[in-house]
């Protein structure tokens, strides 16, 4: 349930500026003994990871004006403001939105994470639903997403055509890239890992053992992307090889899915069982679900997904049965993980 609340904090929120992301990784990122964290305390390490992304996207607001706030991190980023002075105006000035509005999502309120004491103590005070975020296995994951997340937010604002784009997966960096429809743009965003873990609650799509984001090859949780509908299946239609309606979206969001490395050996090119029974999902049902969920979260997942795959719930059923069915004509094999944990 907190670990949820955290995700939906960081993955569901309508941001119109980039300060929730930058409260949830200083946060996570601060020396917590003390639950109190004055806003001074909170200040210093609060801009610098808004002025690290400035250094590589000038827009984290959706106004086009900008903030003074802003303008400030930018002007310690150019060495012209030292920390004193930035610690200084942060703490007076840059926390009256993001504070009281950090557990707000899409108009509700999750559990809290902290007490709001800006006005009366100038300072914030966690509570144990923090503390046992900090205690729970996917700690470090939290860190990854929030960046992640970061990441794909300031893409979206900074093109302003969301419309005109299409995210695609890079097999070779493991990178999302953005792809522009009106010209020739590849730019890598960010890792489909920490892009996908957080909407798959830190679990193997099939086997739903834990993943950890920083695991090692062999090591326990660790993780691959995996295509739900195989790689193998687009390039054997590329090559004339069979027949299917499979192309080049193979590489893009609403396809890929993460989990353990013992299931994406195991699976290679089969397709994921679809018959619903009381040990296995139905597989295909829960690659809807979970496009689902990328299409509830704000730009720029959304859209490429509903461009790849249909503007409705209907359209995307249909979409998705259709490349299914095909796929399963010749290869009638369903593939099942070897267990299942629960």
């Amino acid at each position: 349930m907190i670990e949820e609340n955290w995700r939906s904090i960081i993955l569901f929120g309508k941001n119109v500026a980039s300060y929730k992301f930058a409260l949830a990784k200083t946060l996570l990122e601060l020396d917590t003994s003390d639950p109190f964290i004055t806003l001074e305390d909170l200040a210093l390490p609060y801009a610098k990871n808004i002025a690290s992304h400035l250094a590589n996207c000038k827009k984290q607001i959706t106004n086009p004006n900008g903030s003074k706030f802003l303008t400030l991190c930018e002007s310690y980023s150019n060495e012209l403001v030292d920390d004193d002075e930035l610690r200084a105006v942060t703490a007076k000035t840059a926390f009256g939105d993001v504070i009281p509005r950090f557990h707000n999502v899409a108009g509700q309120t999750s559990i809290d994470f902290y007490e709001d004491l800006s006005k009366s103590k100038k300072g914030i005070m966690l509570t144990d639903n923090f503390y046992q975020l900090l205690q729970s296995s996917q700690h470090e994951n939290f860190l990854h997403e929030a960046e992640s997340r970061w990441r794909l937010w300031e893409e979206a604002i900074l093109s302003n055509l969301s419309q005109h784009f299409i995210i695609q997966y890079d097999q070779v960096t493991d990178e999302l890239y953005h792809q522009r429809i009106d010209k020739l743009r590849r730019e890598n965003i960010t890792s489909a890992k920490p892009a996908l873990n957080g909407y798959q609650e830190g679990q193997c799509f099939y086997c739903n053992q834990e993943i950890l984001l920083d695991a090692k090859k062999g090591d326990y949780g660790a993780c691959q992307v995996d295509h739900f509908f195989a790689w193998d299946f687009y390039k054997k239609t590329f090559y004339g090889d069979i027949e299917t309606s499979l192309g080049k979206e193979v590489d893009r969001i609403w396809n890929l899915v993460l989990a353990c490395e013992r299931c994406n050996i195991q699976k290679s090119s089969n397709l994921p069982n679809k018959d619903q029974n009381s040990k296995f999902p139905n597989y295909l049902k829960k690659l809807h679900d979970k496009n689902n969920a990328l299409i509830q979260s704000p730009l720029p997942l959304k859209e490429s997904i509903m461009q790849d795959t249909g503007l409705t719930e209907t359209d995307r059923v249909s979409f998705l049965d259709k490349i299914y069915n095909e796929l399963f004509s010749i290869k009638p094999y369903p593939w099942e993980p070897e267990l299942i944990q629960e």
